[in-house]
């Protein structure tokens, strides 16, 4: 396993994975998908890992038969890898840039899934108050004629 010290920006790629996995916690799927990028470029430090190292990763991910599923798993755990390093100082490299979903929060927190929720809600019951309204405008048409 990976020590236990502070991280920088030498730390390797695996150090700083078990640290964000240690602080944050993240959902199973998400550990799935940064276990993929420990085997590949685990004993890379963090700071020398560049878009070309990425590519490979996924290049070889989807060359042994990973679905295009977990293949944007992969990079949105990367991605939030990428954020909590960032937020640390230990690196101002994005790997990420031109991929699709990168940057996007592969764990959602408790707020944006609350948040989403109350959106359907309100969505949904908007939907319902109309076609109430219609079916009231339909009674009175039927009753007045």
């Amino acid at each position: 396993m990976y020590d236990n010290h502070p991280l920088t920006g030498d730390s390797s790629l695996g150090d700083v994975i078990a640290g964000f996995e240690r602080e944050t916690e993240p959902a199973r799927e998400v550990q799935a998908a940064l276990s993929h990028v420990d085997v590949e470029l685990g004993a890379m430090p963090l700071r020398n890992v560049r878009p070309r190292h990425v590519d490979a990763l996924l290049d070889d991910l989807h060359g042994a038969g990973l679905s295009p599923r977990r293949e944007t798993a992969v990079i949105d755990a990367l991605g939030s890898l990428f954020a909590f390093a960032r937020d640390r100082g230990l690196t101002t490299v994005d790997p990420l840039p031109g991929h699709p979903h990168a940057g996007a929060p592969a764990v959602p927190t408790a707020t944006l899934t609350m948040l989403a929720l109350g959106a359907r809600v309100a969505s949904w019951t908007a939907v319902a108050v109309v076609l109430v309204f219609v079916l009231l405008l339909l009674v009175l048409i039927l009753e007045l004629a």
